[in-house]
């Protein structure tokens, strides 16, 4: 299997969350070619999308998160489960829509619904289908979660997020990346629509899971516990709008470590040059002399001192091409690194 991307298509990016299951057609189609142009690279990829305007009216109005507790009489549970299945309806019928959006582009996506398969306990995850989802990928698709209702073993029922569903990814594949698709800039220190946002250009993350800046948004705070929890993920934050190409990186990467290497061959080169040249001039100059000396034109002594010179100059020469083309060589690497 080749490595994996995670890619999160925001709930809120695709949906108009305040309309009761409302599509954005034209951001999911955008959303679509940006993973379309990454399942063609031959990269492999698993998508989790958030519920958005499809599912959450019905878990808020059920209260489905917060289960079902002990003294709920009959009535209320039947309810309860009733809100569930409405929960779950609505949110597959997103999972549908975008499921659809890929095969339309020619996209292999197959939805993967987690409500039947993965479990909870106290609200935390104790079983999940990784065995299937590796075969899905192993077959060349795509598949599709999402956000979703599930039973919980203590609590009865339970809103599995999507978040958790890309950390449970990054810990247990080989994950390169998680990419998080939003219809924002990327990541505010407080809700972008709040007055006196400031966009993030970067968050450090301590040892201890904790982050420098303050952040005043829980969703944030969930991505970040992503980068925590999975060191090796680089979290790459986009807008739906603009395509993302997940290769760059790579790409910048070897152009240069091209340039090092050529760099590095050519200054080899012209140092072996030069050294052949110091060497011919040693030689033909030593040639001469003694021509010169046996010819009278020229005494032992003033022979031993030019004879000198010449050897100081064609060792002198070399040495400090070779210096130069050390500076040289230390310069192109520092400025490919940086």
């Amino acid at each position: 299997m080749n490595p994996m991307i995670v890619i999160k298509i925001g709930g809120s990016a695709i949906t108009e969350k305040d309309e009761m299951e409302m599509l954005k057609p034209a951001a999911l189609q955008k959303a679509i070619d940006c993973i379309r142009q990454c399942v063609e690279s031959g990269a492999s990829i698993v998508v989790v999308h958030g519920a958005g305007s499809f599912g959450h009216h019905h878990a808020k109005e059920f209260e489905i998160n917060k289960g079902i507790p002990s003294l709920m009489d009959k009535k209320e549970q039947e309810n309860k489960m009733l809100g569930f299945s409405l929960t779950r309806q609505s949110v597959q019928k997103l999972n549908q829509l975008v499921v659809k959006a890929f095969l339309d582009v020619g996209v292999p996506a197959v939805g993967c619904s987690p409500c039947s398969s993965w479990r909870t306990r106290q609200k935390e995850l104790v079983s999940w289908p990784k065995k299937t989802i590796g075969h899905l990928l192993d077959k060349k698709l795509v598949p599709v979660l999402h956000g979703d209702c599930c039973i919980d073993e203590t609590v009865g029922c339970f809103i599995l997020s999507g978040d958790t569903i890309i950390k449970t990814l990054c810990l247990s594949f080989d994950v390169r990346r998680a990419v998080f698709l939003t219809d924002v800039a990327g990541i505010y220190d407080r809700p972008p629509f709040e007055p006196g946002a400031k966009l993030l250009k970067s968050i450090y993350v301590r040892s201890d899971g904790s982050v420098e800046q303050e952040i005043g948004t829980r969703v944030v705070v969930k991505v970040v516990h992503v980068v925590v929890a999975v060191v090796e993920v680089v979290v790459v934050i986009v807008v739906v709008a603009e395509v993302v190409v997940v290769e760059v990186v790579m790409a910048v990467v070897l152009v240069a470590i091209v340039v090092v290497v050529v760099t590095v061959v050519v200054v080899l080169v012209i140092v072996a040059a030069v050294v052949v040249v110091a060497v011919v001039v040693v030689v033909v100059a030593v040639g001469a002399l003694v021509v010169a000396v046996a010819e009278g034109v020229l005494k032992v002594v003033e022979v031993d001192v030019i004879l000198i010179v010449v050897v100081v100059v064609a060792v002198a020469v070399p040495l400090v091409v070779l210096v130069v083309a050390v500076v040289v060589v230390v310069l192109v690497v520092m400025s490919a690194v940086l």
